[in-house]
């Protein structure tokens, strides 16, 4: 893909007429905080095979770098996912959907945030309006979220602003055990997996193809070469940690490492989305 005559925000000034774009199908995740208001048993960022995550949160100017770069290589990546751990919990968050949302069929052409609603201050609610896709996920310990939503007239204003998705999350894989039940190899787990084109991180170091490689910090790719970077994206190559990790591994019901703070968390959350509208 070409596009010409485009100029970047002049502030910025990292855009060139005449330059060749490439475009990077698929979605791409900003993992921007690295602690959560919920502990999910077995989630894959922040539970992977029972460690916890070394990552760090990242601020606006981590953003931005990142994003710089996505510029200064000359790719646009179909979706740009916002998550954590908890992204509504990251003091900059308001700060880096706003500055990202300018960025649109610049360096991404759609914007979506994953959360799981339980931080939706009045503020952090409005700021949704920059967003392309707003994604809810629901737990057991918040399963009367969905009613509240409604019943607030929360889901009606964010329905107003952007297009709004609830997902139940109910029943997790346990990354890397197998189901017995399954044959296994490298090349099946590498075909059998939804990862590779739906969880690519960006970090500050560089972009790894899955969530996983991310824990393991294996196989980076620093995103300092362009075409380096989009056969990186393209590559329909096993890699050698695929032999280790079932796909698809085990599903067992959702459980919390922390019931108690969980379910604190759940019910503030829940109070908060009661009140949005009386700040």
């Amino acid at each position: 893909m070409k596009k010409n005559n485009l100029t970047l925000i002049d502030a910025y000034n990292l855009w060139y007429d005449g330059l060749e774009v490439d475009y990077l199908s698929g979605n791409f995740d900003l993992m921007i905080q690295s602690t959560c208001n919920l502990h999910c048993k077995d989630c894959t960022v922040l539970d992977f095979l029972g460690h916890e995550y070394s990552g760090q949160t990242m601020k606006l100017e981590d953003v931005v770098t990142i994003n710089e770069k996505l510029i200064r290589l000359g790719v646009v990546l179909e979706r740009l996912t916002l998550l954590g751990g908890e992204p509504t919990l990251n003091k900059d968050i308001i700060k880096i959907i706003k500055y990202l949302s300018k960025f649109k069929n610049i360096t991404f052409q759609e914007l979506k945030l994953i959360t799981n609603g339980l931080n939706f201050k009045k503020d952090i609610v409005d700021s949704f309006k920059y967003l392309d896709n707003l994604r809810i996920s629901i737990y057991p310990y918040s399963k009367d979220l969905e009613i509240e939503l409604k019943n607030s007239h929360l889901l009606e204003y964010l329905e107003s602003i952007t297009n709004v998705e609830i997902k139940e999350e109910f029943y997790f894989q346990a990354h890397g055990s197998p189901d017995p039940k399954m044959e296994y190899s490298k090349e099946l787990n590498w075909e059998r997996c939804w990862q590779k084109y739906f969880c690519r991180h960006l970090t500050i170091n560089g972009m790894y193809r899955c969530t996983i490689l991310e824990n393991i910090d294996q196989e980076l790719c620093d995103m300092t070469d362009k075409n380096k970077l989009v056969d990186y994206v393209n590559s329909e190559v096993p890699f050698d940690f695929c032999e280790k990790c079932p796909q698809p591994p085990i599903t067992k019901p959702w459980q919390s490492n922390n019931p108690e703070v969980d379910k604190k968390n759940s019910k503030r959350g829940i109070s908060l989305i009661k009140g949005w509208n009386d700040e």
